[in-house]
């Protein structure tokens, strides 16, 4: 039934044709060395950090040894044993089409592990030879930014289409008419967010080129104006688009559901909404890294009158100075705190208490910041003490969009948790969890007792039988169920002809 339809889910790739194997096993190796590889640099003193220890000879040679091992066990592990990590056929390892479900899992598969293996090495840079590039350099972040946005984009835009593409090949009518009305509705969006972008960051990024100095070169060594404005149009485009989809998914995920198919639908719902909570994280990190407004200065300050001669302005907010507090916090402690009411195009909006905070015990300082919360951006501040002449040193940033960071890190999590519920309900009723057994080894499973009766082998088999075809039912239902009713009408359609030619036959 599934395979006539085209719409296979995941337990028939997996479980029936075994395929991702040793994709599975070498990103798990790969992570167990990223893992020993960042405990390498704190450990060894290769990377000069404050976070880093004293240089460690010893360290050196075990984590390194221990990363190479790890490399070569996992290669030599696939090598090996190829056969037992091969697909259940060896077409099934093939791509028939890039438009296809496997395909994109490919690309995002290659994607990511390029994506860490860069930022691996970039980390590393500075303790590499100079022939090397970047080699015996210490990298800005603003250079790990130039690489991270468009890899993180690549990354979502697959996310984005994977769902609406078919296994093996996708057909293009299929294709269109689950696209068609999720594209329409990310265009309003992406509208609405290209306003946005063009009344209010694009003026920000101009006014911190026009602004100069540390700000200006940290953004424009980022890239080119008409590159970083134009990539983070497209990280609003594929934000829509990723959007949507997800959100259409997931309403056809609970759509025609019973009792019985409840909570294996929710597993699907989950995902849907964690794809959701990427695209409403990615506006969020477009506004708050690329297009922050940051105005570092000094206040004049007259200790005899406590007060400041001028307002600490940034965009259109206004800070005014009214008044300063010296706490003892006990072990020595001492915290100085600066209180400034804030107004926002005349209107006032809130107080800010920022503060530094003197330890005793290591005689460093600590700053606190201070920050009001609106909508679509934060106010940010900043005090860094004083300098020579008793002016107060500020921080004071914008940070736009900066709540959909923290709003979609939180969908993410009820995401993530849905399947999980669903997979102890699933447990508590007594029934194998979503995807806890692969079902082609319980087919292939020879029956451990040699004195089992031939009919209870014919049972089992039957329930194997019975619950492959429940999933696929159950996944084709999720992400076909626009295909199935255009199948319905046509059936339909058909009946009807044939009712019509048998009376005019008679």
């Amino acid at each position: 039934m599934a395979r006539g339809r085209g719409a296979h889910p995941l337990v028939h790739v997996y479980r029936q044709r075994g395929a991702f194997k040793r994709w599975s096993v070498f990103c798990a190796c790969l992570t167990f060395c990223f893992v020993v590889l960042g405990t390498f640099i704190t450990r060894s003193g290769l990377v000069q950090s404050v976070h880093a220890f004293e240089g460690d000879p010893v360290s050196l040679v075990m984590f390194g040894a221990l990363i190479i091992c790890s490399l070569l066990a996992g290669i030599v592990g696939l090598i090996v044993r190829r056969k037992s990590f091969g697909a259940t056929d060896a077409a099934d390892d093939d791509i028939e089409s890039m438009m296809s479900k496997e395909a994109a899992y490919y690309v995002n598969n290659l994607i990511m592990i390029v994506f860490a293996v860069l930022l691996a090495y970039m980390t590393v840079s500075s303790a590499l030879p100079s022939w090397l590039p970047f080699g015996g350099q210490s990298l800005s972040a603003g250079t790990y930014n130039a690489i991270a946005r468009p890899l993180g984009i690549a990354y979502l835009t697959v996310l984005a289409i994977c769902p609406l593409l078919g296994w093996r090949r996708t057909d293009k009518k299929a294709f269109w008419r689950s696209a068609r009305v999720p594209a329409l509705c990310a265009l309003v969006l992406f509208i609405v967010l290209m306003i946005y972008f063009v009344t209010y960051l694009l003026p920000s990024y101009q006014a911190m080129i026009d602004m100069g100095g540390t700000q200006a070169s940290g953004l424009l060594e980022q890239g080119n104006p008409i590159y970083y404005n134009g990539l983070a149009v497209v990280g609003f485009a594929v934000a829509s688009l990723l959007f949507f989809n997800a959100l259409f998914m997931a309403v056809r995920s609970l759509k025609r559901v019973d009792g019985a198919k409840l909570r294996r639908r929710l597993a699907l719902f989950g995902g849907s909404v964690a794809h959701a909570a990427m695209a409403i994280i990615l506006v969020g990190l477009i506004g708050s890294s690329m297009y922050v407004t940051e105005i570092t200065g000094y206040l004049p300050y007259d200790e005899e009158s406590d007060s400041v001669s001028e307002t600490f302005d940034i965009q259109d907010f206004q800070l005014t100075y009214t008044g300063n507090s010296i706490d003892e916090l006990g072990n020595g402690n001492v915290r100085y705190a600066l209180t400034f009411d804030v107004t926002k195009d005349g209107q006032f909006v809130g107080t800010v208490n920022p503060a530094v905070q003197l330890v005793s015990a290591t005689q460093q300082q600590k700053l606190e910041a201070s920050v009001i919360g609106f909508p679509l951006e934060d106010l940010f501040v900043v005090y860094r003490g004083v300098n020579d002449e008793g002016d107060f040193s500020m921080d004071v940033r914008v940070n736009p969009l900066i709540s959909f960071v923290w709003v979609g890190f939180a969908l993410l999590m009820v995401g993530c948790l849905i399947p999980l519920f669903a997979k102890r309900a699933e447990r508590r009723r007594g029934g194998p969890a979503v995807g806890d057994v692969p079902v082609a080894e319980l087919a292939e499973a020879e029956p451990k007792e040699r004195g089992k009766a031939s009919r209870d082998v014919a049972a089992r088999k039957g329930i194997i039988e019975e619950t492959v075809s429940e999933e696929v039912a159950l996944v084709e239902d999720a992400e076909g169920d626009a295909a199935a009713d255009a199948d319905a009408a046509a059936e339909a359609e058909a009946e009807t002809d044939a009712e019509a030619d048998a009376k005019a036959g008679e």
